[in-house]
């Protein structure tokens, strides 16, 4: 059992968004162009159902600054997906995660969500949920010793190569705080 927090496991439906890419531009020096995405995408190629586990956190995270909320379950995010592979079978390839600050099927709490990247789920994500404890606690252990002294972390520690805000508005500090809060010391 979580302290302060909940834990579910379940179908979620999953919507994808392209907004802007990026134009990488060889020879010479290279260059990263980032341009809007303007055309809109079929509904029935940039959705689907998969399986999921999700942490709501308590309402009373929602007293943080909204972007300091923002930057800390953006950080829990990588860490779950860092120390996954480690738990269960899986390639990092194979799970992805989201979270919002405010849920309102959850009471406007504050939900991250780790899900399987395939149509209907291959139970990645109910694997993960069954082992939800020694996770998070390998997500405190994964900031806590890493050496690097920055706010945003660093490969080591949260952040990622397969992020697609380029690991930007990560907080390591906040993560760990919150982090303790909701994971119990001991089975």
């Amino acid at each position: 059992m979580l302290r302060k927090a909940r834990a579910y496991c379940g179908l979620i439906g999953v919507r994808r968004e392209v907004k802007e890419y990026w134009k990488i531009v060889p020879g010479g020096e290279a260059r990263l162009e980032e341009i809007r995405w303007d055309i809109s995408i079929p509904e029935d190629i940039c959705t689907f159902n998969t399986e999921a586990f999700w942490l709501v956190l308590p309402n009373h995270y929602k007293t943080i600054n909204k972007a300091e909320l923002e930057s800390a379950l953006h950080a829990i995010e990588h860490a779950l997906l860092t120390v996954i592979p480690k738990w269960i079978n899986c390639d990092p390839n194979d799970i992805k995660g989201a979270y919002t600050t405010e849920c309102p099927k959850s009471g406007g709490n504050p939900i991250i969500f780790i899900f399987d990247k395939y149509p209907g789920g291959i139970g990645l994500a109910r694997s993960c949920f069954q082992r939800i404890h020694d996770m998070l606690r390998d997500c405190i252990r994964l900031i806590e010793t890493c050496k690097c002294k920055e706010e945003t972390g660093c490969p080591s520690c949260i952040q990622t190569s397969r992020c697609e805000r380029q690991n930007k508005n990560l907080n390591k500090k906040l993560a760990l705080k919150i982090l303790k809060e909701v994971t119990p010391n001991s089975l």
